[in-house]
């Protein structure tokens, strides 16, 4: 990484592509234009052109074989610079898709798309941050037809040697907590938070509602409305029964957005129903058989299909068509609405019901974090065919996540911005003055705020003087 090619090492490429994200993320062909515009010359010394495209590339390919030990090595400084304990983790997974055929690609598949583009071809980036500072500790490339659930139990054995500790908590989605990987959880003794994967309609149908107790839990805007019970989960497993810590929690908003959501459902099947009555007897809608198949196909288009009781009656020709819902499996629905089971192995009395549920909803950290990768240090578009180069520059994104996560932890923590973005907003906004007078050409930066040295005096950052700055 220190080699020097033209004049630049790896490593100074490298910081300039992590900045790029930063500041004004644009395709790698444009980095030149970027760094002229910056004053890149000014401040570090560094020519523009020598950021072209041969250079990156081979400073992306020297970068390739080492992405963990780079990673690595500055999650732990990172830690150990801001004193951050990594004893809860959450994880989760998200997509981004490319443009062309890569057909011989091992790692970009189609797959289940997070970004509604079941067309194109992806890569899978799995993500784990601290739950309370929202900080990057590492990441996994994965092909874009990885199964999330598979995965999970992987990057524990990551994460364990990442942070060099084996007792933190694991807080992560449906994916994680399926039953297979459950038992090697509970069995491997480690610590778990997280939705059960699949909604165990039986389980949660056998809780009385008078069991269900208020909590204290709030969102962050001031919403409430969650009451739960505390109980325990027992399944059976490959031949064995395993039994967990389990909180059943209603949660009343919840509820009225999946009601919403149903009685929408239920209109779209009541008018594809009625189309088809309405049609009947005419042409292909006189055979019972063919109005039986598009009945089906209406039903089985919404999960919601099984609430209805359709009778379709009379000869060809003559058919009729009248449906109602299932007045028990309506009841069965209404007491599903909201309601969700989290398992842990968190023990009782350390942590109530209230602090499983706030546990939990901290998972909000690293969606955030994935949003910052797609918006503001936007990870697309990439115009690479090599993986290895595709590998390195997702480790960019990496890279400025972690410098993001900070940015917007010191902020929040000392109130100088309203978010990482609006911080790095702020750092755009200085300019680099040259000033010459009796043919002596004098250089300083300009538009300096206050705030802008309370956040680089946070984050241990040394303000940039004019006196650092190479102005041959």
């Amino acid at each position: 990484m220190v080699r020097h090619v033209g004049g630049l090492s790896h490593g100074q490429v490298f910081e300039q592509l992590v900045l790029n994200r930063l500041d004004d993320p644009l395709p790698l062909l444009y980095l030149e234009d970027w760094a002229e515009m910056r004053g890149i010359r000014e401040l570090y010394g560094i020519p523009p052109e020598k950021l072209n495209d041969d250079r990156i590339g081979r400073a992306l390919d020297a970068v390739a074989p080492f992405i963990d030990d780079i990673e690595g090595a500055v999650v732990l400084a990172a830690l150990s610079r801001f004193n951050v304990d990594p004893d809860q983790v959450l994880w989760d997974t998200t997509s981004f898709y490319f443009e062309g055929d890569y057909d011989e690609s091992d790692i970009i598949k189609l797959g289940y798309s997070r970004d509604q583009k079941k067309d194109k071809k992806q890569a899978v980036v799995e993500l784990s941050v601290t739950a309370k500072e929202g900080i990057p500790l590492a990441h996994r490339l994965l092909p874009g037809n990885a199964s999330d659930h598979k995965e999970a139990l992987q990057n524990i054995k990551t994460l364990q040697k990442r942070v060099q500790k084996k007792d933190f908590l694991l807080i992560g989605d449906r994916a994680m907590l399926t039953k297979p990987n459950l038992t090697a959880l509970i069995g491997k003794g480690l610590k778990f938070l997280g939705p059960l994967a699949g909604k165990d309609k039986e389980f949660i149908l056998g809780i009385p509602e008078e069991q269900f107790v208020p909590l204290t839990y709030t969102t962050a805007r001031g919403k409430g409305g969650c009451a739960a019970v505390d109980t325990s989960y027992t399944f059976h497993y490959n031949g064995r029964h395993y039994t967990c810590r389990a909180v059943v929690v209603k949660n009343e908003e919840l509820c009225k957005q999946q009601r919403l959501t149903l009685n929408k459902n239920l209109r779209k099947i009541e008018s594809g129903l009625e189309k088809i009555r309405c049609q009947l007897n005419v042409r292909k809608y006189k055979n019972p058989a063919y109005v039986a198949e598009r009945v089906k196909k209406v039903l089985d288009g919404h999960c919601a299909g099984k609430l209805f009781r359709v009778i379709l009656d009379g000869e060809e020709g003559a058919l009729t068509l009248q449906w109602d819902y299932d007045p028990g499996l309506m009841e069965q629905q209404e007491r599903l609405l909201g309601k969700y089971i989290l398992v842990t192995s968190l023990d009782r009395e350390a942590h109530d019901a209230d602090r499983v549920l706030e546990l939990y909803k901290s998972r909000h950290r690293v969606e955030d974090r994935i949003r910052a990768i797609k918006g503001t240090l936007k990870n697309r578009p990439v115009f690479l065919q090599s993986e290895e180069r595709i590998k390195s520059l997702v480790l960019v994104n990496i890279i400025a996540l972690i410098v993001y996560s900070l940015i917007e932890w010191v902020c929040k923590q000392k109130r100088f911005a309203r978010s990482g973005k609006h911080a790095l907003f702020m750092f755009r906004m200085p300019a680099i003055v040259t000033l010459t007078v009796n043919g002596h050409v004098n250089q300083q930066i300009g538009n300096i705020y206050p705030s802008m040295h309370y956040i680089l005096t946070a984050l241990k950052v040394k303000p940039l003087e004019i006196s650092d700055m190479d102005t041959g």
